[in-house]
């Protein structure tokens, strides 16, 4: 009868430490799905913002809660770089958008287009015109 319930005990301490390593792995797991998240998310940013960049449109209108999904990530642009800061966690992506901006959860921003002196109508009442061939 001794030997029936030491086989059980030692069956329910096996148990105990399959499910141990079995949990340390998952929390493993967890980490690089929101690692890879985080950085497809930062891929995303840096595309949105070539497209305005390689676009002909003047201004486009960044509101953070819709580009961000919560209150714990925090974007900065600028050099060539989309930082995505999200709790202690920060990735990083290229962009070609030359402007810089920082943008939360809670705040929106409006990406306006300079137009150079003497390439096209500006804004300032006067009428400049480049007609190229």
């Amino acid at each position: 009868m001794i030997e029936f319930t030491l086989s059980r005990v030692c069956m329910c301490l096996c148990g105990v430490m399959m499910l141990a390593a079995a949990t340390g792995y998952l929390g493993v797991l967890e980490e690089q799905r929101e690692a890879d998240a985080d950085q497809n998310l930062a891929d995303d940013i840096a595309s949105m913002l070539d497209a305005f960049e390689m676009s002909k449109l003047e201004e486009m209108y960044l509101d953070g809660s819709s580009v961000l999904p919560s209150a714990d990530f925090k974007v900065r642009v600028g050099d060539g770089l989309v930082e995505l800061i999200h709790d202690d966690r920060t990735t990083y992506s290229r962009t070609v958008f030359g402007s810089s901006l920082e943008l939360d959860h809670g705040t929106s921003v409006v990406l306006r287009r300079s137009v150079p002196e003497g390439l096209g109508d500006v804004a300032d009442g006067v009428r400049e015109d480049v007609h190229l061939l």
